[in-house]
């Protein structure tokens, strides 16, 4: 099943993530760490991962992390070279370095999501003044934290009688020396449901 292929995926990269020096993973990243765990802020939110086992836990839901949190986590953190910091070069994700002429296109991937934002809008901006900062380009657009001293751009712009609502993502030039260009899938799709999560509750109130 696929979501058994999910969780073996997942469990593999948790023993990867066991065979790294974690002493050196705290000094690189800059981690808060104790004898039980390590903390990092993944989307603004808090996660630990537990240093005997390796297993990543939201600490704002209190939920094992899923696969694309996971994921994401584990390959920001296994990586031999500091993070570069960013360069403050902004592109979407198939023209970073790396991504190939073959690449996917996230277009598809977002449109869902954009076609539920276009009636929720009031919801939308409230919830990306929550979540990361003002960008300059596009209806409604942030600038939001992957991770410590690494964010990224999510812009939307609204539909008319021509043009159908489109999102999309602005990823800095040196994303690659943070993640792999497929982990950018995993962080967008993160990012998209935490927002759609967020938009449900300012709905709600």
């Amino acid at each position: 099943m696929r979501t058994n292929n999910y969780e073996i995926a997942k469990d593999q990269a948790r023993k990867l993530f066991l065979n790294w020096d974690q002493a050196r993973m705290i000094e690189r990243c800059k981690l808060n760490a104790d004898g039980e765990y390590l903390y990092l802020p993944f989307l603004g939110q808090p996660f630990r991962i537990v240093r005997a086992t390796g297993a990543a836990e939201n600490l704002a839901t209190g939920a094992e992390a899923n696969f694309e949190e996971a994921l994401s986590i584990y390959d920001y953190l296994c990586r031999e070279l500091p993070p570069p910091g960013m360069a403050g070069q902004w592109k979407p994700v198939g023209a970073l370095r790396g991504a190939g002429q073959t690449s996917p296109s996230a277009g598809d991937f977002h449109q869902r999501y954009a076609e539920r934002f276009q009636q929720r809008l009031p919801a939308l901006r409230r919830a990306l003044a929550e979540l990361g900062g003002p960008f300059p380009v596009g209806d409604v657009a942030c600038r939001f934290p992957v991770f410590d001293g690494f964010d990224a751009v999510f812009q939307f712009w609204e539909g008319d009688e021509e043009f159908p609502p489109s999102a999309r993502f602005l990823w800095d030039d040196n994303t690659p020396d943070y993640l792999k260009f497929e982990t950018t899938f995993y962080v967008m799709g993160c990012f998209l449901e935490l927002l759609e999560r967020r938009i449900a509750e300012i709905d709600a109130d």
